[in-house]
């Protein structure tokens, strides 16, 4: 018989312990008990009375899959959910806690590809590359690549595109396209080249949004960086006018004209210097920095448009063969693992294996998500009987540097509905004046801080 026990929780922390009716968006800032809340979820979710008729919510613990995004972070759920089921009385449940699903997102994949790994045409006991490891391998598929390719060019624009880029030139635009497929949604299906006319249609929009962020209340530091922007913006103009623009799909001699265009844009884009956040400014200049960023990607991408073919098929070329220089010594990285399990799951036989398979569905640390984990997440609670909850703090965002974005993270929010939304925003871990300093600094016109959320102190501390 189960005895958990509830009364320790705040009114948010009840909600999320409880509430199985509907996906949740919980925002969690830091010390506000998530964890504990987390477990105290699990362990009720267990209980008879929390799902229907009088019965458990889920039966066992294999229908619970809870990701977090580090391996001590996924021990100390798992310890914890262990504690908090034995003290409930729930001891048949606390034995499964090690076989159970509560791992970090790379470590479900692996799971998952251990499962279906002869389907995969991948050793069962692979292990996972350490980054030198990663590195050396991919290396040698550029190199066997590349080389092979060059020494055999049989067409005109082929060969063209090797004299034009020369090897270390082909190796940079290659090694950024499969970046760019690795982080995006849909792989290199994601990539396209665009025109040089619609470059320039984006780049007209990039600069009303310039004009549109000018009239807002700046400083006048930032008035004056956004006015050298649009200077930047009327030079461009005055540059493009001067040498008119062709069609990117003609011959050499089209293209040869279309570098001017390019060396103007990408010296427009130099040119753009954002200024510095203000509380007033913060979420505009953010949406200001993605579409600059984006057509930074634009210039890149629509200034080999002529070799688009050649380097695309070089690129995905290098990801098999570096896939296949792996394999040899059963060897995946932490995007093998991904692209891997995306693939298994997109894959009907599988897809159907698994749907339902998780009746309740945990993501922590969900601010650090990326496009293409975000849908492995939801392949996985795509059944409608299956309850999705994400925890996260925009705030505690670290891991942009390898993906992960988080506007991802306000976007879901806005997915969910908005009851089912709750914020855990009481602090259990500092004195009063600590979160007032946090508040004071992070409110300050100079601190780029989107989205803060202002914690409350325990009004049950006792110092």
């Amino acid at each position: 018989m189960s005895s958990v026990d509830l009364s320790s929780l705040n009114e948010a922390q009840y909600r999320i312990a409880t509430d199985f009716d509907q996906d949740l968006f919980v925002e969690a800032g830091a010390g506000s008990g998530k964890t504990f809340t987390l477990t105290q979820r699990i362990a009720w979710a267990l209980s008879p009375g929390s799902g229907a008729q009088g019965k458990p919510f889920i039966d066992d613990l294999q229908q619970l899959l809870v990701i977090t995004f580090t391996d001590a972070a996924a021990r100390e759920i798992k310890e914890r959910v262990r504690s908090t089921l034995r003290k409930s009385g729930l001891y048949e449940a606390a034995l499964g806690v090690d076989e159970s699903w509560i791992s970090t997102i790379h470590g479900m994949c692996a799971r998952l590809i251990k499962r279906h790994a002869l389907d995969l045409g991948v050793d069962p006991s692979f292990s996972i590359c350490t980054p030198n490891e990663a590195e050396n391998l991919f290396n040698r598929a550029i190199d066997r690549i590349v080389g092979s390719r060059m020494k055999q060019a049989s067409t005109e624009l082929e060969r063209e595109c090797f004299e034009d880029l020369g090897y270390m030139g082909i190796v940079d635009r290659v090694e950024g396209l499969i970046k760019v497929a690795t982080s995006s949604e849909r792989g290199f299906e994601s990539i396209s080249f665009p025109r040089a006319e619609s470059l320039e249609e984006a780049l007209i929009a990039l600069e009303a949004d310039f004009v549109s962020f000018a009239e807002l209340d700046l400083t006048e530091a930032a008035q004056a960086s956004i006015n050298q922007c649009l200077n930047a913006f009327k030079l461009f103009h005055e540059e493009l006018q001067a040498m008119g623009l062709a069609d990117l799909s003609g011959d050499r001699k089209v293209y040869e004209h279309n570098r001017a265009f390019f060396d103007s844009a990408d010296k427009l884009i130099a040119g753009c210097k954002l200024p510095r956040a203000s509380k007033a400014t913060a979420e505009s200049l953010s949406e200001l920095r993605n579409n600059l960023e984006h057509c930074r990607l634009l210039v890149g991408l629509a200034r080999y448009r002529r070799y688009a073919p050649i380097l695309l098929e070089m690129a995905q070329e290098i990801d098999r063969a570096n896939l296949a220089e792996k394999l040899a010594v059963s060897k995946l990285d932490n995007d093998d693992l991904i692209s891997l399990a995306l693939k298994l799951l997109e894959t009907p036989d599988v897809a159907r294996a698994y749907q339902g398979r998780f009746r309740l569905v945990m993501v922590d640390e969900f601010q650090d998500t990326d496009i293409r984990q975000l849908r492995l997440v939801r392949l996985l609670s795509s059944d409608p009987q299956t309850v999705l909850v994400t925890v996260g703090d925009s705030q505690q965002s670290i891991y942009r540097f390898r993906g992960a974005d988080v506007e991802l993270f306000q976007q879901h929010g806005a997915s969910i509905d908005k009851a089912g939304h709750i914020q855990l925003n009481t602090n259990y871990r500092s004195h009063a004046d600590i979160l007032s300093f946090v508040e004071c600094v992070c409110s300050h016109p100079s601190v780029r801080l989107q989205h803060f959320m202002r914690l409350e102190p325990n009004p049950k501390r006792v110092d």
